[in-house]
């Protein structure tokens, strides 16, 4: 059980990195493939042509960004869905749920921020032939041993949060929700494209009953 829950987390952690991290990290590096190439995020300044900007550039600019904000809400509005249909939430409890569950998502990217920092500190001195110490290497474990401990007390802390909302069954139920939705992250994030997320068979409360 205890292998079924820490998988769990390393594919929620997964899923929630495409739904957060890739807005974050558009600025740092490019991305190859269809799905990365959206959203990434231009940061270019319009040149100066005869005297006057390149009005041209700025409006293609504001408009990739707007649809990388459409892709992102699109893509948050499917898994809200997607697992709040597994989890037969009614609308109360969507109201009282997601909003929690949203909190401590949002809580565990942020603990996350400075191991992510770390590991792209890594990957650039790769990409650039630097030489990487033994003590860049134990910074990166430690770091990420100390940020596994605080994600179990964020998760201790918010499990008594959700089961005063909601039932533990339904919890149980966000459990596997969470890792089927991970599952088929993965697969979109292989291909490299966005897909609608196919409507596999999961247990919900009918088939418990």
């Amino acid at each position: 059980m205890k292998k079924k829950l820490l998988f769990v987390c390393i594919v929620c952690f997964v899923s929630l990195n495409v739904l957060f991290a890739q807005q974050e990290e558009n600025d740092k590096k490019e991305r190859s493939g269809r799905w990365r190439d959206k959203i990434e995020i231009i940061k270019e300044k319009p040149k100066k042509v005869d005297g006057n900007f390149e009005k041209f550039k700025v409006k293609e600019i504001k408009e990739r960004s707007k649809k990388i904000k459409g892709d992102f809400e699109k893509f948050k509005l499917e898994r809200t869905e997607f697992i709040s249909k597994k989890m037969d939430l009614t609308e109360e409890e969507k109201k009282v749920f997601w909003p929690l569950a949203d909190e401590l998502q949002l809580k565990k990217f942020e603990l996350n921020k400075s191991l992510r920092e770390e590991i792209h500190k890594i990957h650039k001195a790769k990409k650039e032939n630097q030489l990487i110490s033994e003590a860049d290497y134990k910074k990166i474990i430690e770091l990420s041993a100390e940020i596994k401990v605080k994600e179990a007390e964020l998760d201790q802390e918010y499990l008594y949060k959700l089961i005063k909302v909601v039932p533990a069954e339904k919890i149980f139920l966000y459990q596997e929700a969470e890792l089927q939705y991970g599952r088929i992250m993965i697969g979109k994030h292989k291909k490299k494209e966005y897909l609608p997320v196919s409507d596999e068979k999961i247990i919900t409360p009918q088939t418990l009953d």
